[in-house]
């Protein structure tokens, strides 16, 4: 387990999650371990045209299309954040898929046999967890290796917290 070889941080590219992959470059630099950082595009939903003669729908391909092109918007983010938050110094691996994110995100975990996951977490009301679940959730429960979790709604993060150097600085109060 230690040391981390490799690091697996998923990103939806809200606040939160960039506060996860500067945490995760922080770590891939201390162990000098590779950091693969994963966006998952949902599938586009499927539109459905009536068939009057038959009574049943038909797939169109404009989703297909619609997820070809987020795909792209996704890797051109992905360039980005990792340009603005993560050190030159770390080696990167980009990977854009699609699918539903807690299993695909363990996908990816399990393929590159990642030694940590550092994900963050969203605040949703309970209603939308009850009905949809929390990708975090999901991970945390089926994930094989260890996990940090980071709990943010777009909350500041200053330079002494957002990293292992600053979290070691830190008392911690029992």
């Amino acid at each position: 387990m230690l040391p981390l070889k490799r690091i697996v941080c998923p990103i939806d590219f809200q606040s939160s999650s960039r506060t996860a992959l500067r945490i995760a470059n922080e770590m891939a630099l201390y162990f000098s371990a590779d950091l693969i950082v994963v966006h998952v595009v949902h599938p586009a939903q499927m539109v459905v045209a009536p068939v009057e003669s038959m009574g049943v729908g038909r797939v169109t391909d404009g989703m297909t299309k619609r997820t070809d092109q987020d795909v792209v918007n996704a890797q051109k983010r992905m360039a980005e954040e990792v340009h603005d938050f993560v050190n030159p110094e770390v080696s990167v691996r980009l990977d854009v898929r699609v699918g539903e994110p807690a299993s695909t995100i363990m996908e990816v975990a399990t393929e590159v046999e990642a030694d940590a996951l550092i994900l963050a977490t969203s605040r949703h009301g309970r209603l939308h967890n009850m009905l949809f679940g929390s990708v975090a959730n999901k991970i945390m429960h089926e994930a094989t290796c260890p996990i940090i979790s980071i709990h943010g709604a777009g909350e500041q993060v200053s330079d002494e917290t957002a990293g292992v150097e600053g979290l070691q600085e830190q008392e911690i109060d029992s």
